[in-house]
This record gives C-alpha cells, sequence and structure tokens, in this order.
C-alpha cells in the first residue's frame, strides 16, 4: 500500500465508524469502540482485549473489557445496518461487472485452551491439520468490486 493508500483507509476506518458510533451509546464506549476496531486492523499478533488496550489505546483495559463484553448494543441491529451499507454503497459497484456480487460461505476455528467458552469442543481443524479445543464460526461474506462486507455470521454448536 502507498502512503496516500493508507490515508484514504484510515480516513474511511474514521467515517465508518461515525456510522454507527451512536450505536455504541455515550462517547467513552464510541470512543473505546474506535479503539478496539483500530487495534484490530493494526495489532500484529495476539487479537484480545488487552494488547489492543495497552498498545492502541489509553491502557484502561478494564474499559475496553466492559465495552467488549457488556455493551449496550443490540448486535442484530447493527448487522442490519451493515447489510444496508453493502446494498446501499457496495452492490452498485457490481453493476457493469460480468461477476457481480459473488457470496462466499467460509468457516474459520479459534484455538481455545480451555472448554468454558460456547461452542468449544474438540474437532478437526482443516487449516491446522489437527484435531483440538476449537471454536468454529461460519461467515456469509458478500464481494463486489468496491469491496467486501461480512452480512451474516454463526456460531457452529457441535451436538454435545
Amino acid at each position: 500500500m502507498t502512503k496516500d493508500d493508507v490515508r484514504a483507509a484510515a480516513k474511511r476506518l474514521v467515517e465508518f465508524h461515525e456510522q454507527f458510533a451512536p450505536t455504541f451509546g455515550k462517547a467513552q464506549a464510541q470512543d473505546n469502540a474506535f479503539t478496539y476496531i483500530k487495534g484490530l486492523m493494526i495489532c500484529p499478533e495476539r487479537k484480545s482485549i488487552e494488547p489492543i488496550a495497552l498498545n492502541v489505546g489509553n491502557g484502561n483495559v478494564s474499559a475496553m473489557q466492559k465495552i467488549i463484553n457488556s455493551g449496550p448494543w443490540d448486535h442484530e441491529e447493527i448487522q442490519a445496518d451493515l447489510q444496508h451499507v453493502f446494498a446501499k454503497e457496495l452492490v452498485p459497484t457490481a453493476a457493469g461487472s460480468p461477476i457481480g456480487v459473488v457470496g462466499v460461505v467460509g468457516e474459520s476455528a479459534f484455538t481455545k485452551k480451555g472448554d468454558k467458552s460456547a461452542g468449544v469442543a474438540r474437532q478437526h481443524n482443516g487449516r491446522l491439520g489437527k484435531e483440538d479445543n476449537f471454536q468454529v464460526g461460519v461467515f456469509l461474506t458478500a464481494v463486489t468490486p468496491g469491496g467486501t462486507a461480512l452480512l451474516a455470521h454463526q456460531l457452529y454448536l457441535p451436538k454435545q
């Protein structure tokens, strides 16, 4: 990426956050949400709350944990808003494309040390080629010439 590409992406990130910021409630919660989004994008290794708060935010780990664990937002409302933005901004970019809009269904496994998180079970992870404790997420992403958007997601819950 060029410096101009990075500047454009940073500007778009700010615009994106401003569009959804009211969903997070008070100004402090909005700031923590923005810090978390930035951290997901720029933290090179662990993308968990503590390293994000310490490396990207103001170091207040408990405030960041609070907004993520018990935030006042309705995730279904946010997902509907994202779908609306996709339809309004990205779908039109597919109008002249011979491919159009492409839906991609995929899964991703998340390694877990314990068994206390929802959906954790001993299961096969194809990417790692082994069986271990994992959570598995299933994702529906749509791709257009103008960009990509996550349209839906679900945690896979093993029968046991």
